[in-house]
């Protein structure tokens, strides 16, 4: 089944794998959903896709896909605001944002950041602060569903995202392979996969280029020194490729 709906509360949240427990508001109808979401908070829209199951909780619905989308009414602006996952802004200023500007509040902090110093309390500073917070949450949680199509964990998922920021996207869909470099905790094998999902070439030069490079240091991490034949580190670099 597919869902649009509001977040209503989580129930549950597992930082580290993402899995949630969270009930939405679908047009007055509150559904339980399960699953591995990015990073979602009340007042957030979310599109869902699942399978309606019963078991002793209940109905709910079995996650297999969520996309997260942004407030439609003052109700949701105020609790996304108030989450604090924006930097700067609790639930007294959430209200005073919200007041002033409504259903246009997102709208004015990415577009018009400077338009918030309206509202007491607001320096032109601190509107570049929130405006910049609001920028980094949302370019976290489109990486992070997009990393989440390749069964990345959202604990990965995020520090590759404080790896490249913005760039994530562009990053993978080029050389996904760098992710062996740069990031803790990837190696070629867990980078091979992502590159074939996303489309990769089996002969593209960067897997080549990144298969010799795991064999070379997989060989020195094992044996304590740089030095392979070319015998064997064709035949470690075939296995892989």
């Amino acid at each position: 089944m597919f869902i649009i709906g509001q977040v209503d509360h989580l129930i549950f949240r597992n930082e580290e794998n993402g899995y949630t427990v969270a009930v939405v508001d679908n047009n007055g109808d509150f559904l339980t959903c399960v699953g591995k979401f990015p990073s979602v908070t009340a007042g957030q829209r979310v599109e869902i896709e699942g399978t309606l199951v019963k078991n002793k909780y209940g109905q709910q619905i079995s996650v297999q896909s969520v996309k997260v989308l942004p407030p439609n009414n003052v109700e949701g602006i105020y609790k996304y605001l108030s989450s604090g996952l924006i930097k700067g802004v609790r639930e007294g200023l959430a209200e005073k944002i919200v007041d002033e500007f409504g259903e246009d509040t997102l709208t004015v902090i990415e577009y018009q950041p400077m338009e918030l110093a309206k509202v007491r309390g607001i320096s032109k500073e601190k509107a570049v602060q929130i405006a910049n917070s609001f920028k980094e949450l949302k370019e976290m949680q489109d990486s992070v569903m997009f990393l989440q199509n390749y069964n990345i964990s959202t604990n990965l998922a995020i520090k590759i995202y404080k790896t490249y920021f913005g760039k994530t996207k562009d990053v993978l869909k080029t050389n996904p392979y760098k992710l062996v470099e740069d990031v803790d905790g990837i190696g070629f094998l867990t980078a091979d996969k992502i590159a074939q999902k996303i489309g990769i070439p089996a002969n593209s030069p960067f897997r080549f280029r990144a298969g010799i490079l795991f064999a070379l240091k997989d060989n020195s991490d094992k044996n304590g020194n740089t030095y392979i034949t070319k015998k064997l580190l064709l035949e470690n670099v075939s296995k892989l490729l």
